[in-house]
């Protein structure tokens, strides 16, 4: 997946785009849960968060994660699928982006 990420980053930076990615969202819970999704999942956040080949980091998983149990969301956040965020999250996650990246 972090391939992936780096071919839309050269894609981007191409066009002379900068490129601000948000991390993947906790998903305990979700029907096909397993360990190796959440390892999977914090592999690929944590790589977003420590590159240099991108302009910024959108923190989606802190901002909506449980403090104590990381792998799932905060209560209040989860639409009930254990997959989606609700409302409220939505609304968190919209709080979160940096008001010049609006513009």
């Amino acid at each position: 997946m972090i391939d992936g990420l780096k071919w839309y980053i050269e894609q981007a930076r191409a066009y002379h785009d900068k490129v601000y990615l948000g991390t993947l969202l906790p998903i305990y819970g979700w029907r096909t849960y397993a360990p190796f999704r959440e390892t999977l999942k914090n592999e690929i956040n944590d790589w977003i968060r420590t590159t240099n080949e991108i302009d910024g980091c959108i923190d989606f998983d802190l901002a909506l994660r449980d403090m104590k149990n990381p792998a799932a969301f905060r209560e209040g956040f989860d639409s009930g699928d254990h997959l989606h965020p609700s409302g409220a999250a939505y609304k968190k996650m919209a709080e979160i982006v940096p008001e010049e990246l609006l513009f």
